[in-house]
């Protein structure tokens, strides 16, 4: 059985997450997990009361994070895609993260401007002034420009518009700087997919993990939902990171208190059966 998780969000501090800190670590102490790491959305805010509700179970507790980081200078088919570089055992250097939410807050806006714009000068209908790129794409879905939210979603991010607007995140390479001058471990998560569920080649996954090495990877996530479910993607992870002497890592991603999992805390409990792994290895040098 495994008993840690190196990967939980909890809300509001990731935006995609429903589960209030206390309930993300009851879940996990309910389901007999020991360590965890707390890893949200460009967020340390809930590392304080992550801790405090762990030692009130006696669960060790890991400081982390999940910085959404652009990728260029790759390839053609890599270049402009957002991926996520987790970050462990980081300083609380709440002043930092402070600051860089404001920064990209503030780009985020004006490009939300500068595309509503855009989209006007193309002929579609926006009204008023929207916030945010939901906004967006819900006008172009209810306003009968495409079948459903879906479509409209896969208009504003296609490579076309990455083009045009890329996205306003941190490079990924000052991500990796960040996590280390806070004193803390740069791990690729997911490394099969990028953001907003961009499935990634065994090719294009292992020419980002030749890229993010030379510019001062530590680890790997090859134990997660995503990539347990498609085969041969974990061997590929682990010849990586042995080839590299990266850390593994294994997270659930959870992000909901839910049982939609029944019995199993872990999504891909069952799948994890099949590897022949030493898993304490990971939870051992997390916690050392």
């Amino acid at each position: 059985m495994i008993d840690f998780d190196f990967h939980i969000h909890s809300a509001p501090y990731s935006g995609c997450a429903t589960q209030p800190v206390k309930e993300a670590v009851g879940k996990a102490y309910c389901s007999h997990i020991t360590t965890i790491a707390l890893c949200d959305h460009n967020s340390i805010g809930g590392l304080k009361e992550a801790r405090y509700e762990c030692e009130r179970r006696g669960i060790t507790f890991v400081n982390g994070v999940e910085l959404s980081a652009l990728i260029n200078g790759v390839s053609a088919s890599i270049d402009g895609n957002v991926i996520h570089i987790l970050g462990y055992r980081i300083a609380e250097d709440e002043a930092l993260f402070t600051s860089l939410k404001k920064r990209f807050d503030s780009e985020y806006q004006q490009q939300i401007a500068e595309k509503t714009e855009y989209l006007r000068e193309l002929g579609y209908k926006i009204r008023g002034e929207a916030t945010n790129e939901r906004e967006l794409r819900m006008q172009l879905w209810q306003g009968g420009y495409f079948d459903d939210e879906k479509a409209a979603k896969a208009f504003l991010q296609s490579n076309e518009m990455k083009k045009i607007f890329p996205p306003k995140k941190i490079p990924v390479c000052e991500a990796i700087d960040m996590i280390h001058d806070l004193g803390g471990l740069a791990v690729l998560a997911h490394p099969n997919t990028a953001e907003n569920h961009v499935h990634l080649c065994k090719t294009d996954t292992n020419s980002i993990i030749d890229y993010l090495v030379a510019h001062g990877l530590d680890g790997l996530e090859a134990f997660h939902p995503s990539t347990v479910s498609e085969v041969g993607t974990v061997e590929n992870l682990l010849v990586q990171a042995q080839r590299y002497g990266l850390k593994v890592t294994l997270g659930s991603d959870r992000h909901h208190c839910d049982d939609r999992y029944g019995q199993n805390y872990f999504s891909m409990e069952d799948k994890l059966q099949k590897y022949e792994y030493d898993f304490d290895s990971i939870k051992n040098f997390f916690i050392d």
